[in-house]
């Protein structure tokens, strides 16, 4: 039995690889902010004369992994507020 990646893949630079025993690997670095889901089709084929071919569907969900280093617009803010205001009261931004 021999595995495949049928479709789903990038033809020119694939996102994701199949070794022949059907492992699924990641081909190149992936970012969640440019994809998070990939549908990917699956070919399993035996040896027979003639070959038997079946197809799975694969969906992979790339998860955050929070790359991104959060930023402050400026170094410093500068807030008033009156003595006795209400919980939840807008502030400022």
């Amino acid at each position: 039995m021999t595995y495949s990646l049928y479709s789903g893949v990038n033809k020119t630079h694939p996102e994701f690889g199949m070794f022949p025993d059907g492992s699924l690997y990641v081909a190149q670095k992936l970012d969640r902010e440019t994809h998070d889901r990939y549908k990917l089709m699956v070919r399993a084929k035996d040896g027979g004369t003639p070959p038997r071919v079946a197809f799975a569907a694969v969906n992979v969900i790339v998860l955050d992994d929070n790359d991104n280093v959060p930023m402050f617009s400026s170094d410093n803010y500068e807030f008033r507020i009156l003595e006795g205001r209400d919980p939840g009261t807008y502030i400022g931004k």
